[in-house]
């Protein structure tokens, strides 16, 4: 008997399991004033040879965030099905309405897709992507790689990096795939947003791997190139795509630690007014506590001297505000706390 309860939600015109490569699309519902029964086309491919791991690779959770576009478009255009065991799925344009306004968040409904998850029934075009992966990708995955940068008002120093879960086991196989990333330098956070895509992921034993690969409204040659080497690397470690992960060499990694979301708030600077921010430091400079890291200048027409931005706790500076004009409240970077790997893994693994 077919349920009663029925609700708008995305759905693919692809067979998910069949042999072969196929290009088509997830479909998101929206009835606007303009369109009433518009049905958004998100673009994905799915290359699937025999049976073995799943890995979903996804770009443009974030609009305005460029390089893992790119990066995952690229992977779709130029991976062969004779390269692949078991499944394949790459979504280039994650959240494509913001996409394709070039904004962090869906202009069809404020939604950001990576604070959307689980979706509610009913959800909006946001949700329903969600909704659409958590159902009917994550369970056939065993690796999820979700490329990011800082926008159009953060800049990162590219590096890869993963969530603490409350799994060990998840946490062993979480630091083998950032490892096999074979980044120089790397991020870690001990929390995680329980809305998070990071959260949807560990909730069906799938490793995600994420990253920050720039920022600033630009593209990061730099960032575009260790975001694809990284990918195809991690790939390989899940034995998804042919081929040896190459060695390793020095790895140096960052934590964002603190047990609640408000301790971790200490490695992170506000504005306190509306002003022009001046940098007084740059990324993967090292600061201490009490060190002024930059200046609000007013903007109200006066000549009062500008507000300093003081550190609250010692670190590497990780990420930086790009865009000089800020309100009260606008993030104006953080630090992460340099740990070996080693250490991270007798406490996590």
């Amino acid at each position: 008997m077919t349920e009663h309860t029925q609700y708008y939600a995305a759905w693919t015109d692809l067979d998910l399991d069949a042999e072969g490569r196929a290009e088509g699309s997830v479909f998101v519902s929206v009835s606007t004033n303009a369109s009433a029964y518009r049905a958004l086309r998100v673009p994905i491919v799915v290359l699937r040879n025999g049976e073995g791991p799943g890995c979903l690779v996804t770009g443009g959770a974030h609009g305005d965030e460029w390089e893992g576009q790119i990066a995952t478009a690229r992977l779709a255009r130029e991976t062969r099905v004779a390269d692949i065991r078991g499944t394949l799925v790459i979504m280039p344009h994650f959240n494509m309405a913001a996409c394709e306004a070039g904004t962090r968040v869906s202009p069809l409904d404020g939604g950001n897709l990576n604070l959307t998850w689980p979706a509610d029934p009913g959800a909006g075009p946001t949700g329903q992507i969600a909704q659409f992966v958590e159902a009917q990708l994550l369970p056939r995955m065993s690796h999820w790689i979700d490329l990011h940068t800082g926008g159009r008002t953060l800049i990162y120093a590219p590096r890869p990096a993963i969530h603490l879960s409350p799994s060990r086991e998840l946490n062993r196989r979480a630091l083998d795939a950032l490892v096999a990333f074979g980044a120089a330098e790397n991020l870690v956070f001990e929390v995680q947003e329980t809305r998070s895509a990071s959260a949807a992921a560990q909730r069906h034993g799938v490793v995600y791997v994420y990253g920050e690969f720039g920022g600033g409204g630009l593209v990061s040659r730099r960032g575009l190139e260790i975001a694809l080497r990284g990918t195809t690397n991690v790939l390989r470690h899940a034995g998804v795509l042919a081929g040896a992960v190459p060695a390793v060499g020095d790895q140096r990694c960052h934590v964002m630690s603190g047990e609640t979301y408000r301790e971790t708030r200490a490695l992170y600077w506000f504005a306190e007014r509306r002003g022009c921010f001046e940098l007084l430091v740059g990324l993967s400079d090292e600061v201490e506590a009490g060190q002024t890291v930059g200046l609000v200048h007013p903007l109200d027409g006066s000549l009062s001297e500008p507000r300093k931005v003081v550190a609250g706790a010692p670190g590497t500076v990780v990420c930086l505000r790009a865009q000089p004009l800020v309100e009260n409240g606008d993030c104006l970077g953080h630090l992460g706390r340099a740990t070996a790997l080693t250490a991270i893994r007798s406490i996590w693994g």
